[in-house]
């Protein structure tokens, strides 16, 4: 990993950390997650409820998404 990959993950880290309780997300909260990925996800000290929009590279790899919607325009 580079040294600017490394700094970026450090720094998402600490948003997520800090986005949750900002927020008020708890387990039972839903997210609409356009365009995220699992690992962002994953950052978060709770697992909220999320729906997947839009994402055709999470349609293979849900990953704990509850739900996936497409919308065809």
């Amino acid at each position: 990993m580079s040294w600017f990959g490394a700094l970026s993950g450090h720094f998402r880290r600490r948003r997520m950390q800090r986005f949750a309780p900002e927020l008020g997300i708890t387990a039972a909260t839903s997210v609409l997650d356009i365009g995220g990925t699992r690992e962002c996800r994953d950052l978060l000290p709770v697992r909220p409820r999320v729906t997947l929009l839009n994402t055709p590279r999470a349609k293979d790899d849900l990953g704990g998404a509850e739900a996936w919607l497409e919308l065809m325009g």
